[in-house]
């Protein structure tokens, strides 16, 4: 044999042999406007010992931002795109050579997936240019000489006709002969993965009563599932999903093709009426899922024993700016400022933490009133066209808000979204409505009608008889812990004597920051213009929920400040501007 052979022989054996690791990523998604710059963002993946990453599209400065480094990389075909490129091989190599070729081999880009999610889609065109999309784009790498890149796509649960028990799992039929097998066909032809997101959180907190939290959170001691048709048992919420999975693939014809956990992952936090998203579960789910996944030798599942199981965790950050119910903004491992949640490395070698996790305050349903109000930091111009549709469904959920009705304020067009995001809400909760409105609205459990009165003089003077009615309104009403404000121009410090000494009326100034208080630049010794804490005056305990209009979202509309001198000379007026 000569050393040539012996030489290629060597590398196979190598090759072959080689370890596939099961140390969990991590998903880096990037729909945050406060997110760390990329270059800081692989600092911090690194500084939790992941060594896989996976992106949500190509991102140009990412992919350079790791560059030469050891992390291993999975990037992804926008969803949008994938029809044309079903029906475009040359589109499909402009997009390898725009987004791959640039960046491969130095940045270690092994994974390509075509979309996110798409056959969970209702778009029929969509679903069916999926697996056109995959061998399209599977050429393109061979033809344009990308080697050691897989191709696949991810699934999410709801791919599955059936699950439980976890033998029974199969293929929903309007996707299993016409998506599925043609897909598992060319998984199977390129030893590629069928990539799955699963969420155990999601069948927990739908049915809390019947499925045990421990169960779900790798933490049950004496729950135990046995599959009936194959006497599996299973002792978490995880496994079973995951064997759903497999006997599916195996009912299609391929009982060995590998699977990889595309997402899994715990809520750190969500709205009130989204149970057990807290940091105490998230932190036990992920330590203990990453305790599992990187186990070695490998731990596997009872209908795959011993065999890797390959993951990422979501998310990298919290991302402010995903839509959808509160739990989507918080399942990251790090707040947008690089902190951690909680302590947590994926390498699996951390086998105790230090720290004392809060405890849970929510794994109970809450029982409460939530109503859904304009968002802090909601953008004003949206607001419009969201209270049009939300008062376009029927129900008469905007009638008191139209005109002439008991709560119609023409000018106050961010009230008016509150009241109508929460009578949208009441109405199509239970069939599916929900407090989004594309992030522009968020929960309370402060009921907005009850925080507060606001009562306006047109005139340039406050009467007496308007103070003292403000009083008598405070007092028979105290219980209910409204807030009355009277708005005047700057200066009318007899109104605002006689409202704080005589009627103990909160009294509020609007006016434009110019107007905040003397300034005399001629004179740096007086300091007319020097502000004071607000808080020396009211109770903001109390009176914040004034500020924010009613609307238990932290935001305030006004921002309110304190001169040491303004013509109320006993400093009884808060000055506010918008």
């Amino acid at each position: 044999m000569s050393v040539l052979h012996l030489l290629a022989l060597s590398l196979l054996v190598s090759v072959s042999g080689a370890k596939f690791s099961g140390r969990p990523g991590v998903n880096y998604g990037q729909l945050g406007d406060n997110l760390p710059s990329p270059s800081d963002s692989v600092k911090l993946i690194q500084s939790l010992n992941a060594k896989r990453v996976k992106l949500y599209d190509a991102n140009p400065a990412i992919l350079a931002a790791l560059n030469a480094t050891d992390i291993t990389v999975s990037v992804m075909v926008p969803n949008e795109l994938i029809v044309n490129i079903s029906k475009s091989s040359s589109l499909s190599d402009e997009w390898i050579r725009s987004n791959i070729l640039p960046f491969h081999p130095s940045t270690k880009i092994r994974y390509l997936l075509v979309g996110n999610e798409i056959l969970t889609s209702a778009d029929s065109e969509l679903k069916s240019a999926l697996v056109p999309a995959m061998r399209k784009i599977q050429r393109s790498l061979k033809k344009l000489g990308v080697k050691k890149v897989k191709v696949g796509t991810t699934l999410a649960v709801d791919v599955l006709k059936t699950s439980f028990p976890p033998s029974s799992g199969e293929f929903r039929s309007d996707i299993s002969g016409s998506v599925m097998k043609p897909m598992l066909q060319f998984l199977n032809r390129t030893k590629s993965f069928l990539f799955v997101d699963v969420y155990p959180y999601f069948p927990w907190a739908q049915d809390p009563a019947h499925v045990d939290l421990g169960y779900a959170l790798f933490e049950s001691t004496n729950v135990t599932v046995t599959d009936p048709a194959t006497n599996l048992t299973y002792h978490n919420l995880f496994d079973q999903m995951i064997d759903a999975f497999v006997f599916a693939t195996s009912r299609l014809g391929y009982p060995d093709l590998r699977i990889w956990v595309a997402e899994t992952g715990w809520p750190n936090n969500g709205d009130y009426d989204q149970i057990g998203a807290n940091v105490y579960n998230a932190a036990t789910y992920n330590r203990n899922v990453v305790k599992k996944l990187s186990a070695e030798p490998p731990v596997g599942t009872p209908a795959r024993p011993g065999k890797v199981l390959p993951s990422f965790i979501f998310a990298l950050f919290n991302e402010n700016q995903k839509t959808g119910p509160g739990t989507e903004r918080h399942f990251g491992l790090l707040h947008p400022n690089g902190s951690r949640v909680y302590e947590i490395e994926l390498s699996g070698e951390t086998t105790e933490y230090k720290e004392t996790l809060p405890a849970p305050e929510n794994n109970e349903v809450y029982k409460g009133k939530i109503w859904c109000v304009v968002a802090k930091g909601a953008n004003w111009t949206q607001l419009g066209e969201a209270l049009s549709y939300a008062c376009s469904q029927g129900n008469n959920t905007c009638d008191p808000i139209k005109p002439g009705g008991p709560c119609h304020k023409p000018d106050l067009t961010v009230l008016h979204a509150s009241y109508a995001f929460s009578s949208y809400w009441a109405s199509f909760r239970k069939t599916g409505g929900t407090c989004s409105f594309n992030g522009l609205a968020t929960q309370t459990i402060k009921d907005p009608s009850k925080l507060w009165t606001l009562r306006v003089s047109e005139r340039d003077t406050v009467t007496t008889n308007e103070l003292r009615q403000c009083r008598e309104d405070r007092t028979r009403r105290k219980d209910r812990a409204r807030c009355y404000c009277l708005i005047r121009p700057v200066g009318v410090n007899m109104a605002a004597l006689t409202a704080k000494k005589k009627h103990a009326v909160p009294f509020v100034v609007l006016a434009g920051s110019h107007k905040l208080c003397p300034l005399y630049p001629h004179n740096p010794e007086v300091l007319l213009n020097e502000l004071r804490s607000p808080s020396e005056l009211l109770d903001f305990g109390e009176f914040s929920d004034c500020l924010d209009f009613g609307l238990g979202s932290g935001s305030p509309l006004l921002q309110v400040v304190n001169p040491t001198f303004d013509s109320s000379r006993s400093h009884q007026t808060l000055l506010a501007f918008l």
